[in-house]
């Protein structure tokens, strides 16, 4: 197997695990911190159970079935919570995702060296 191939399969694995550990959560109030995009350091506050009274689901129109289906298959890294603070739905790359606070507990941690990489600064570490 390419070694391309092998690591977008550890992506992919590791994308389904972390979707299992936050929907396992249930009505649990949950912390992700991570970085956007733009490189801020941001804290959502979530909630999947509120998620589900703000779908439609099956009533929802062929047209909306489609486009969830097709964001799913192109955007395979974006997690969609419902942001309890902010009262809206928002999408989390799970690449940036720092750490996932829930019933009390550290769920997951990036591991060391991901702030750095991910603001786009060397790790002292891995050059010393």
């Amino acid at each position: 197997m390419a070694t391309s191939q092998l690591q977008e399969n550890q992506n992919q694995l590791f994308y389904d695990s972390f979707r299992l550990l936050v929907a396992g959560q249930g009505s649990k109030i949950m912390a992700i911190e991570a970085i956007t995009k733009d490189g801020r350091y941001r804290k959502f506050v979530v909630q999947q159970a509120a998620a589900a009274t703000h779908v439609v689901g099956d009533a929802a129109s062929e047209s909306a079935k489609q486009g969830a289906r097709t964001r799913a298959e192109r955007w395979p890294n974006l997690l969609n919570v419902f942001d309890i603070q902010k009262q809206e739905f928002r999408s989390i790359d799970m690449d940036r995702i720092l750490s996932l606070y829930g019933g009390g507990k550290c769920l997951y941690q990036a591991p060391k060296g991901a702030v750095a990489r991910l603001m786009g600064v060397e790790d002292e570490q891995a050059t010393a």
